[in-house]
């Protein structure tokens, strides 16, 4: 399965034209998707785990896993939301209430069916660029040792 053309337009576009792991600009024709966290391992089509990318430094990343995907993939979801590119449809949650929640995201949990991201209290599942459910959970203080 291939990204649709209109992702791959905004990946250009959000990563303004720049390879993600060389720097150097890339013109739009000559551009490929790089899945940050790699396909061959689990990574998704999901537009948080897709960035602008050179051939050669695609070619050369294979199937490593960067050290920092998880903050990188983290940080791409929280921007994806902001520029409505992931799904809300169906959630019973406001834009604007969504975006706020996604704001305190620090976690990600990879499964075989969806990517979920993690705040204090609350998780998102999300399976092709969309939210398919928003789980609120009760957090128990833990008791604080003070030394």
């Amino acid at each position: 399965m291939r990204a649709k053309e209109s992702d791959k337009q905004y990946i250009y576009e959000r990563d303004l034209g720049i390879c993600f792991h060389c720097g150097k600009p890339v013109k739009r024709n000559k551009m490929t998707l790089d899945h940050y966290y790699p396909k061959s391992l689990g990574g998704t089509l999901n537009c948080f785990n897709l960035v602008c990318s050179c051939k050669t430094c695609n070619r050369l990343k294979k199937s490593i896993v960067p050290k920092d995907w998880e903050v990188v993939n983290i940080e791409l979801f929280k921007r994806a939301i902001k520029d409505k590119r992931i799904n809300l449809s169906g959630l019973g949650a406001s834009y604007e209430e969504v975006v706020n929640l996604s704001l305190k995201v620090d976690q990600i949990i990879r499964n075989r069916i969806n990517v979920i991201f993690e705040a204090p209290g609350i998780r998102f599942y999300v399976r092709d660029n969309r939210i398919i459910k928003i789980v609120h959970f009760h957090m128990e203080m833990e008791a604080l040792d003070y030394i």
